[in-house]
């Protein structure tokens, strides 16, 4: 570019993509070769290598015409006018990611020339004479001393950068400075300088390093931090708006993003989750538009000579990995040659269109890797030019600039680093969960009132959170991982839901919907009734008779929504009588009503919150620990809790202020034929708990994210929550809900369509419930999608920025589109087998729930109240009743064998056993009907059909086979006493093929009887379906088909 300048040449700089294919780059040569200009094809090796070869034959083309001086030359089957002027240039980085390496024909048409590194002490000499420095030659060699000494001592970091760019930078603020005060210390101005772009981007310990490495430089200098008094004010009203408190590094750090972007027009705000990231950038943008709007317009236009101007900030804010690349930028039409925008185009020329006073911030929230952001290049360096590869270039005015929101650099190119200033937030130096913690103790002090104790909850967090959160990092394990502050957050919202509702009673199990209104139909007719008026006047006469149909109306509406109450208080009564009775039979008698202490209940309330909050997404077996520890701090404290219990095993019963076993909120279960076997759920302790968090999380409207290892029901219990809780299938019912099952191959497009699909359109710019209800987005094996080459996980990342923005990107219009009042409710196994960590800054919008597996004591409940309600003696022979009874434990016994013996290794990586397994055992057996099924013999044989299909149809191997079945044989005879041969249980089978009378699920006869109706049934599918199929029906074959038949009908 330099020497296009000397030489009075047009220059063009673009930036290469992956995305441009053979006939652009031929348009391009075409323009420039009949224009005489320069290119300068920036990253030019990230071109695929297929697209370079054509490049190369290009090239040589324009080469051999001009070394023959022709005036005119055919390229590409187009004939051009040639120019002599014409120059081209690729500059590249080799063995970056993503970068090709050149074909050798295309090498030998340019002459290499490997770039040095200058001599950073003479180029910061020179700049600092034309910054009006006076000691530029010594203060050079500091500078380059002090960046040589930083790369060397201090610690390696993605986002650390000591080169020439970082230099130019600090000479940029120097220079600043210096036109600012130019009677200040020349050494002050750069230590300044130095500190001011170097400082914000170190971690704390090399902080102090660099500090000290400064002071050796230039000893007996100290320097203050210029600070403006009116900045700083207006950033403590900014965050005293927002409910925050103005600590002194979250301050700083604020003050630092808003210096680095005074002279970079690309920044990068890098940090874990919940280092305040977002928090920083949005209290920057409101403490600058109160200090536009508070200074005079003469000040802004023309400021004196050292006076400081602010303007306000307009923020567009867009997730890259939400869509993918072409929708990202734009992409060519390989048939029509259309070019269609994409995203950040778009964006950017709506920035440039509206003409707003001020500036600009586009913000870029989401990973940062080399597969989108090395097409910014441009954007980020001297140049600001967006390159879009149709060959179209936009040049950003000074006034806009580029925000990266990012948790870690780490699969960042150094090219990228280089270019951006950064901002470092550590989450353990602004102490984010006790700024968090404070706030929210604020807020829902202002929306509970006189209900919420806000002293009593200071001091509670003082004594239980920050030491239960560092014993949960130190000693605790988690299959997802967490945040402190989001740990804290997630403490908070539970807490203020159940503070909340003090004034319900609790005393009824779990599951009951969340709103209840029996005279809600009554009151809404008489409403209606109250509210008509008359259209037109008409005679006395027939006002009087309209009167009197009104008031018969009137009145019975009135009768009506008294007998609608009378109906719903004798409702009551009856379910608190069936209650009392479940109760007394289950041994769990009714708990005395004692008077309301608030400050008791509240603190039993925190202690229950922090159990579900800070420990419940701890695995199972990491949870006796907690226990152990949470239990010593209570009585530390002078807190009761139950004398034997666990702290997970009790819920807070209000009435009676007391701690009661989860066995209280259970609901009763009776049996229906009625419902399906794969939708009944049988409630149980270990499942009550996430009912009651489901219940008050989804109320306030926040996320969840429930995980556990497969088998444990976390699917079955969201499902009946959904049914139950909140009633999604009923026509009167507030939620509405969808699912959606995520797989490898899902992408953002199909989870956008999915929300597009099951949401109603409102404005055209907006998607809510359909008929004003609250949506509720199940997500199935929310970790399941395949991540990209860099580890970002598109899918993920779309519902990430629909949590975080509130709204998602029409794919075709490409504009905003809010989403209103959407819940997620996540659902997921550990990482491992095919399913993928998540990012933190994902899982930390959710309120993590951890479902352990099914206790033995829950098991043995499902299965027996299953069994035994099924083949009940009302409809199955009393033998047969007796035998299900019996086959609850031996069931029991033969999956923990099971799981015991047959462990999964590389070879057998399926032998997975869950209790899921054990459910379709029983789903299998609750087909059989009262006439199939005639004596205890036939059930018998029908649970070694079902187990064996289940278990052993698995197994790769006939030594594993033979140890199932003689697993079978001892169980038989030990457990049902009915000795049996292995030879006889191999035979058993059950199938609706084998007989012409019927088509009931039975046992099926015996091989020889079965040939001569199955021989029938090959003739007559010939007959129908036209074909001519010949199958022998040996012994293994009609085995085969009765798996398969089996496989069809469930």
């Amino acid at each position: 570019k330099d020497l296009a300048k000397h030489l009075a040449r047009h220059c063009i700089v673009f930036n290469c993509s992956d995305g441009l294919d053979c006939r652009l780059m031929g348009r391009m040569f075409s323009g420039l070769a009949q224009s005489g200009a320069w290119a300068c094809f920036d990253e030019f090796n990230r071109i695929e290598v297929t697209v370079l070869s054509v490049v190369a034959q290009q090239m040589m083309d324009i080469t051999n015409a001009l070394a023959s001086f022709q005036a005119v030359m055919d390229l590409e089957g187009q004939e051009i006018k040639l120019n002599r002027n014409f120059g081209a240039f690729i500059t590249m980085n080799p063995g970056y990611a993503g970068r090709a390496e050149l074909p050798d024909n295309l090498k030998a048409l340019f002459r290499p020339v490997c770039m040095m590194v200058p001599d950073c002490a003479l180029v910061a000499e020179i700049m600092f004479y034309s910054e009006g420095f006076q000691d530029a030659k010594v203060l050079a060699g500091k500078l380059v001393q002090l960046h040589r000494l930083a790369a060397e001592q201090l610690s390696k970091q993605p986002h650390y950068d000591f080169g020439m760019r970082a230099v130019k930078s600090i000479l940029v603020f120097a220079g600043t400075f210096k036109r600012i005060e130019s009677t200040e210390s020349e050494s002050v101005l750069l230590i300044r300088a130095m500190q001011d772009f170097n400082l914000p981007k170190l971690l704390e310990e090399d902080a102090a390093l660099f500090r000290a490495i400064i002071g050796d430089l230039f000893p007996e200098v100290n320097v203050d931090p210029d600070v403006d008094a009116r900045f700083l004010e207006a950033v403590h009203q900014a965050l005293a708006t927002q409910g925050g408190e103005a600590y002194g590094p979250f301050v700083t750090k604020i003050r630092q993003l808003h210096e680095m972007l005074a002279v970079r027009h690309g920044v990068m705000a890098v940090g874990e989750t919940y280092s305040g990231k977002s928090t920083c950038w949005r209290t920057l943008q409101g403490a600058l538009a109160d200090l536009a709007a508070s200074q005079p317009v003469e000040t802004a236009k023309t400021p004196e000579p050292g006076e400081r101007t602010y303007q306000s900030v307009h923020v567009k804010c867009l997730n890259p990995k939400a869509v993918t690349l072409a929708q990202l930028y734009g992409s060519m039409d390989e048939m029509t040659r259309v070019w269609t925008d994409g995203l950040i185009p778009t964006v950017v020329r709506q920035m440039l269109g509206e003409g707003r006073v001020g500036r600009d911030w586009l913000l870029f929230d989401g990973p940062v890797d080399t597969l989108w952001i090395e097409n910014l290049n441009t954007v980020l360096d001297d140049s600001k030019m967006l390159c879009l590869i149709n060959g179209e270039r936009l040049r950003l005015p000074p006034s806009l600039s580029c925000l990266f929101e990012v948790q870690d650099l780490t699969c960042a190119s150094p090219a990228t680093v280089s270019r951006c200033g950064m901002v470092y937030y550590d989450e353990a130096s602004v102490k984010s969960w006790r700024l968090l913690a404070n706030r929210l103790n604020c807020q829902m002090a202002a929306q509970h009132l006189n209900a919420w104790q806000a002293e009593l909850c200071s001091d509670l967090v003082e004594e239980f959170v920050e030491p239960c959160l560092e014993f949960v990092r130190t000693e605790c394990q988690e299959d997802i991982p967490s945040a402190n502050a989001q740990l804290v957050e997630s403490l908070f919202v539970l807490l203020g839901a159940l503070v909340g509702n003090l004034d319900q009673n609790d005393d009824g199990p779990e599951g009951e919907k969340l709103d209840e209104d029996g005279t809600a139909e009554a009151d809404a007719l008489l409403e209606d009734i109250a509210n008509e008026q008359l259209e037109t006047d008409q005679p006395s006469e027939r006002s009087s008779q309209l009167d009197s149909e009104r008031e018969l109306e009137r009145q019975l509406a009135r009768e009506e929504a008294e007998r609608a109450r009378l109906e719903k208080e004798e409702a009551e009564r009856e379910e608190r009588e069936r209650l009392e009775k479940e109760r007394e039979a289950q041994g769990r008698p009714r708990l005395p009503s004692v008077a309301m202490d608030v400050d008791k209940i509240f603190r039993m309330y925190f202690l229950q919150s922090l159990v579900w909050s800070v420990g419940g997404n701890i695995v199972e077996t990491s949870r006796p620990k907690f226990n152990e520890f949470l239990r010593q701090l209570m009585h530390k404290n002078e807190i009761d809790f139950h004398a034997e219990a666990s702290v997970y095993d009790c819920f807070v019963h209000k009435q009676s202020l007391s701690w009661a076993p989860w066995i209280y909120k259970m609901r009763g279960f009776e049996f229906s034929y009625d419902i399906p076997a794969h939708t009944l759920l049988v409630p149980t302790e270990d499942m009550a708990p996430l009912q009651l968090l489901l219940r008050q999380l989804v109320s306030t409207g926040r996320h969840v994210l429930v995980n556990g290892p497969s088998g444990a029901g976390k699917s079955l219990v969201v499902s009946a929550f959904l049914t139950d809780c909140l009633e999604v299938d009923a026509p009167g019912s507030k939620y509405t809900s969808f699912t959606s099952i995520l797989s490898a191959r899902t992408t953002s497009q199909n989870i956008q369509d999915r929300m597009e699909a099951k949401m109603q359109k409102r404005k055209g710019r907006s998607l809510c419930g359909p008929d004003g209800k609250k949506p509720v987005f199940v997500i199935d094996d929310l970790n399941l999608p395949s991540p990209e080459a860099f580890g970002a996980s598109p899918p993920l990342e779309l519902l990430r920025q629909v949590i975080d923005q509130g709204g998602l990107f029409d794919s075709q219009k490409l504009t905003w589109k809010e989403v209103e009042g959407l819940t997620l409710l996540g659902l997921c196994a550990p990482p491992g087998g095919g399913r993928n960590p998540m990012p933190l800054r994902m899982t930390s919008k959710f309120h993590l729930l951890h479902q352990p597996l099914t206790s033995k004591t829950s098991c043995r409940t499902i299965i027996h109240t299953l069994i035994t309600g099924y083949f009940s003696a009302e409809h199955f022979p009393e033998d047969v009743a007796a035998m299900a009874g019996h086959l609850t434990d031996t069931t029991l016994e033969m999956y923990r064998t099971v799981v015991e013996m047959m462990r999964p290794t590389p070879l057998r990586s399926h032998y997975v056993f869950t209790m899921r397994d054990v459910s379709r055992v029983l789903q299998g057996m609750m087909v059989v009907t009262p006439e199939s099924c005639v004596n205890a013999d036939v059930l018998m044989q029908l649970w070694i059909h079902e187990s064996s299909r289940i278990f052993h149809d698995r197994l790769i191997d006939q030594a594993d086979q033979e140890l199932w079945w003689t697993l079978v044989k001892d169980l038989l005879k030990d457990r049902l006493g009915t000795p049996r041969e292995s030879s006889s249980l191999m035979g058993t089978m059950f199938g609706d093929f084998g007989h012409k009378e019927h088509q009931l699920y039975c046992l099926l006869p015996a091989v020889e009887e079965l040939v001569p109706h199955l021989t029938e049934l090959l003739f007559a599918c010939n007959q129908t379906f036209n074909k001519d199929l010949d199958i022998v029906f040996f012994d293994y074959a009609i085995q085969h088909l009765s798996r398969f038949c089996r496989i069809l009908r469930h």
